[in-house]
């Protein structure tokens, strides 16, 4: 047994809250998931932001096609199409002929009645809504790290509890033993003594069970599996958390997720109202143009070297004005569905809110409930344990029968486990009230820095 506890003190790796909560915030995939996603809403405000530069557009084409011309105007049907230019020849020539194009266009927004501005508003919401549900999801994501964490704790202790309740039996056992062999003890009393070690046993190897299956989940929510992680008890049965304050949800990550989301709403309608209004571009163009068909004589090369050299240039200054007159309507519809997006989420923040009012309420009387059990527990285990000892006196004085032995030792082990379990519910009580409050500071501050039992 001794070899086995020092194995154990060896392999298990003991870690205390904040050290798990920091490795979860770290290492939980949906954590990193979340946090991605506001790597990406942030790079979509910058992306948003190159709107207020100009468009440059280069394009540089090299092609060998037929000389076959027509006049007369065609539509490009989405560019799909050939493009002609040039007289029509007497004949059909359908050998290629090299030609070639390099254009350079430059259109600059510089007056669009604030609708880059507010695209750039747009993005920006949408990064307030990512980083409002990273926030939301890693609060969640605590709170279940530190409900694990307790439980583990109490796992623990019940652990111990039992192993105390086991080391109270082999006494009992012992005890009889000593009677019945000397033939002052009934043998049925070594009978029952040795039931009660066996039940003593097995009560203890449910829950070392029930402690392994709470380190395992401990473990998966702090984002490394390790299945020798144990919890450090930090104090946690030693000390009462004390907080009276009325819970308050205001802050809650919840409601600002929700709240991020009406105002990105609202942002997008804004930029659907100003999509009515027209833009103003300033429009810049330089072309060069080379082709084997010869200016000056009219004469066509079929070599390459005619075709790749420019003997055209044409460049283009100019303000362009541009107003979707016909999307009027489409625009009018986005803009009311959009009021309807913020009327909705309006409605699901209000909703929230409700909830968690409810919840804060009782999260308080549950916080109160949990205080007087915790100020009763002491005095219901001190009467156990000196009901036990008197009935341990009386028994091995031959003043009274097992029967009676054996029902304070119940008492006492309910006791024991029921204090543990008291101090759990307290701090329970404390990490609801702070979930509720959306502020876990209000449960961390409880914490004692200091480790061990």
């Amino acid at each position: 047994m001794l070899l086995l506890g020092f194995s154990f003190q060896v392999t298990a790796q003991v870690q205390n809250l904040h050290q798990v909560l920091e490795q979860s915030k770290q290492n939980f995939p949906s954590i990193k998931a979340k946090q991605a996603e506001v790597n990406s809403a942030t790079r979509k405000v910058s992306a948003n932001k190159t709107d207020y530069l100009p468009t440059v557009l280069l394009n540089t084409q090299y092609s060998l096609s037929s000389n076959n011309n027509m006049t007369g105007s065609f539509y490009p049907n989405d560019a799909i199409g050939i493009s002609t230019t040039g007289a029509a020849l007497p004949e059909d020539v359908y050998r290629g002929v090299y030609s070639n194009l390099t254009s350079l266009a430059i259109d600059w927004k510089v007056f669009s009645f604030g609708k880059v501005q507010a695209g750039v508003g747009v993005a920006k919401q949408n990064q307030q809504i990512s980083q409002a549900d990273y926030d939301n999801e890693l609060f969640q994501h605590q709170v279940r790290v530190i409900d694990l964490y307790l439980n583990a704790l109490a796992a623990q202790k019940l652990v111990r509890v039992q192993e105390t309740n086991l080391q109270r039996a082999k006494s009992v056992k012992d005890i009889v033993r000593s009677g019945a062999r000397s033939g002052i003890r009934a043998g049925v009393d070594s009978m029952m003594a040795n039931a009660e070690y066996a039940r003593a046993l097995m009560q203890l190897s449910e829950s070392k069970s029930q402690a392994r299956v709470a380190n395992l989940r401990l473990s998966e929510v702090s984002g490394i599996y390790n299945k020798d992680l144990v919890a450090d008890t930090m104090a946690f049965f030693h000390q009462t958390p004390f907080d009276s304050s009325k819970t308050t949800v205001s802050l809650h990550p919840r409601l600002k997720l929700y709240r991020s989301q009406i105002d990105a709403s609202i942002a997008k309608s804004r930029l659907a109202k100003l999509n009515y209004l027209p833009s103003f571009s300033l429009v810049a163009s330089g072309l060069a143009r080379g082709s084997g068909n010869s200016r000056t004589t009219g004469q066509t090369s079929y070599d390459l070297a005619s075709g790749a050299s420019y003997n055209l240039y044409n460049y283009l200054l100019g303000v362009s004005f541009r107003w979707n007159i016909t999307g009027l309507a489409r625009i009018k519809s986005d803009y009311n569905s959009e009021k309807y997006l913020s009327d909705k989420y309006q409605y699901l923040y209000e909703e929230q809110e409700l909830a968690l009012k409810r919840q804060a309420g009782e999260a308080d009387a549950q916080m109160e409930l949990a205080k007087e059990q915790a100020q009763l527990v002491p005095l219901e285990l001190e009467a156990a344990r000196n009901a036990y000892n008197q009935a341990k006196a009386r028994y091995e004085s031959g003043l009274s029968d097992i029967l009676s032995l054996n029902q304070n030792y119940y008492f006492l082990n309910r006791a024991e486990a029921g204090y543990y379990i008291s101090m759990h519910n307290l701090w329970k009580a404390l990490l609801i009230k702070s979930a509720t409050s959306g502020d876990l500071s209000v449960f961390l501050n409880q914490c004692k820095k200091g480790f061990g039992d």
